[in-house]
């Protein structure tokens, strides 16, 4: 498999980013070991919102979705074994589209990645660049497991 290229995540760039969520959840007193939970529980309750429309949510995310469901699955305590078990991703997007040791970072640019689409990309979108040079793609409707619109929380 060809190298995943596209807009994937770039810690430096992501730095100023990353410095103003930190400095926002930290005025509303929340610690940081605790800022990546505030931040998907946002995105479940954004996701449940647009659910109430028939719109999913999490397609959103595009490439990033593999990144942001392992960080939700570390979070409620899914081995990485586990992980993958049950959603089958490819571990090559999740880590192409992570920041390593850094999940704030990973969902900040997974944020990044659904605004800058979001008023180009039909909301339906399921197939997402990895690699457009080499035609690299992934389908999210392959992966029945993963998270969805249709999820009522």
């Amino acid at each position: 498999m060809s190298r995943i290229t596209y807009l994937i995540p770039d810690r430096a760039a992501l730095a100023e980013v990353t410095a103003g969520i930190k400095a926002s959840l930290t005025d509303k007193g929340i610690e940081p070991a605790n800022m990546p939970k505030v931040i998907t529980d946002t995105f479940f309750r954004n996701a449940a919102r647009l659910s109430a429309r028939d719109i999913d949510f999490w397609l959103g995310f595009g490439g990033y979705l593999p990144a942001v469901e392992w960080v939700i699955a570390q979070q409620s305590g899914e081995g990485e074994e586990e992980f993958y078990a049950r959603t089958q991703y490819p571990k090559n997007v999740v880590e192409a589209y992570s920041v390593p040791e850094d999940d704030l970072a990973t969902l900040a640019a997974a944020d990044l990645y659904m605004q800058l689409h979001r008023a180009t990309t039909p909301v339906a979108t399921t197939v997402w660049p990895l690699n457009e040079e080499e035609g690299q793609y992934i389908d999210l409707a392959q992966f029945e497991a993963r998270l969805n619109g249709t999820v009522r929380l």
